[in-house]
C-alpha cells in the first residue's frame, strides 16, 4: 500500500547523500484514489486477519510523522484525483502543484469514516471556514480555489508537467530557491474573472458564516436560515455521509485547531482503532466502492445521535468537551 512503501522510502531518501529533492507524482490521472480503504475491507471482517489492519494503520501513521519530519524538499504534482492520504502528502510538500485535472476530495464520510491521514490538524487551518465544508461535504475543489484556499502553491497546465519534471531533475543545485524560481518559470496565474468558476468568489461568505459553528446541528440550521440554492445543496451533501462520521469529523477538527500535528496524528490513530468496527463503515465502503447505492446508515439523521454517547464517551473516553 501505498503509505507503507513510502515510510520506508522517505527513510531511505532522507538519508541519501545522493537524494537532494523529492518528487511525488501519480500513475495516470490519479496522484491518490483512495482505493486502500476498500483493499482494507476483508481484513476487518475476518477476525484472523485484524491484525493486518493494525499493522497498516502503525505503519501508514508513521509514514506521515516522517513525511512531516523530512528536511528535503518535496514538489507534488497533483494532477488529476487527489483523495484521502495522497491529499495530505501533498499538504505536507514543500510545493505542490495543480494543473487543470486536479481533483481534490476528503469523501470519508460518505463511507462512514471520518477525515484522517493529518486532515484534523491542517484543514482546521486553512482560510475561513473552507476547512470544515471540505471535510463535511466530500466536495471536490478544483485547481482555481485549490490556489485561493492554499491547497496549492502553485498552477502549472498539464502538458507543461514534463517540461517542469526534467528542469527540477536537472536542477545543478536544488535548493529551495531554485526549485520555486523553476517551477515559477513554468507556471501561470489564473484569471479569477475568465475563469468563472471559482468557489471562493460566489460562495466564500455563505461558508464561512454557517461553518463557523461546532455542532452539525447549528451548521445545518444557518444554511437553513440562509436558503440560497448553494446552502439548500449543502445542506444535502452533508446528509449524504454517515451522521455519526459527520459529527466524528468535526469534533477532531475542533479538537484539532488548538493540537499540534503529532496530536492530531495521535487522536486519529485512537478513533482508527474503533471506526473499522462501527457498522458504518462497512456499509459505507460496500455500498459506495462495491455495489455502487445509497449507504443505509446506522442513525437516519444528526438528530438521532446521542452527542455524549456516540461521539464523546466511545472515540474520546473521558475527555471533557
Amino acid at each position: 500500500m501505498t503509505q507503507i512503501k513510502l515510510k520506508f522510502l522517505i527513510e531511505e531518501w532522507e538519508n541519501a547523500e545522493d537524494v537532494e529533492l523529492i518528487i511525488l507524482k501519480g500513475r495516470g490521472r490519479a496522484l491518490g484514489s483512495g482505493a486502500d480503504i476498500k483493499a482494507l475491507t476483508d481484513a476487518i471482517n475476518d477476525p484472523s486477519r485484524r491484525h493486518e489492519l493494525d499493522s497498516f494503520i502503525e505503519v501508514a501513521y508513521s509514514a506521515f510523522h516522517a513525511f512531516e519530519a523530512a528536511k528535503k524538499p518535496v514538489v507534488t504534482l497533483m494532477d488529476g484525483l487527489t483523495v484521502g492520504g495522497a491529499f495530505s502528502f501533498s499538504i505536507l510538500s514543500r510545493f505542490n502543484v495543480a494543473t487543470e485535472n486536479t481533483k481534490i476530495m476528503m469523501p470519508e464520510t460518505r463511507f462512514g469514516h471520518f477525515c484522517d491521514v493529518g486532515a484534523t490538524f491542517y484543514l482546521p487551518r486553512l482560510q475561513g471556514n473552507i476547512g470544515k465544508y471540505i471535510a463535511l461535504t466530500a466536495q471536490m475543489i478544483h485547481a482555481e480555489d485549490a490556489l485561493h484556499f492554499g491547497l496549492a502553491t502553485h498552477f502549472v497546465p498539464a502538458d507543461r508537467l514534463d517540461y517542469l519534471e526534467d528542469c527540477l531533475i536537472n536542477l545543478d543545485r536544488p535548493s529551495v530557491e531554485n526549485i520555486r524560481a523553476a517551477i515559477d518559470r513554468h507556471s501561470i496565474k489564473l484569471d479569477d474573472v475568465t475563469m468563472g468558476k471559482l468557489m471562493h468568489d460566489k460562495n466564500k461568505n455563505i461558508i464561512d458564516r454557517c461553518f463557523q459553528f461546532d455542532t452539525v446541528a447549528e451548521i445545518l440550521e444557518a444554511l437553513q436560515d440562509e436558503g440560497s440554492k448553494f446552502s439548500l445543496d449543502t445542506i444535502d451533501q452533508i446528509c449524504q455521509g454517515s451522521p455519526i462520521s459527520v459529527a466524528l469529523t468535526l469534533e477532531q477538527m475542533r479538537k484539532g485547531s488548538k493540537m499540534t500535528y503529532s496530536e492530531c496524528l495521535l487522536m486519529e490513530h485512537k478513533s482508527w482503532k474503533i471506526t473499522p468496527y462501527e457498522p458504518d463503515f462497512n456499509e459505507g465502503v460496500v455500498a459506495t466502492m462495491i455495489e455502487k447505492r445509497k449507504p443505509q446508515w446506522s442513525r437516519k439523521s444528526h438528530l438521532d445521535i446521542d452527542f455524549e454517547r456516540d461521539i464523546v464517551t466511545k472515540f474520546f473516553g473521558d475527555e471533557t468537551r
